[in-house]
């Protein structure tokens, strides 16, 4: 199983950005602030992403925090 590093400050915080292959696969490459998306699925969670944690109705676990 891949892992997310985290940093201190919001409940989760990226320490190193987080890439991945990922089945999505658009027509023009995305560059956001917080991630990337290249044309052939490579999506980067950028080092600056923050969050507090997941939301809903779940029981905030290792598989509810991870990607």
């Amino acid at each position: 199983m891949e892992c997310i590093a985290y940093k201190a400050g919001y409940k989760y915080k990226l320490k190193e950005n987080y890439v991945a292959e990922i089945p999505i696969k658009p027509e023009v490459s995305i560059d956001a602030e917080y991630l990337t998306l290249t044309l052939d699925g490579i999506l980067t969670v950028k080092k600056v992403c923050a969050w507090y944690g997941p939301s809903g109705p779940t029981v905030e676990s290792l598989f509810a925090i991870s990607f």
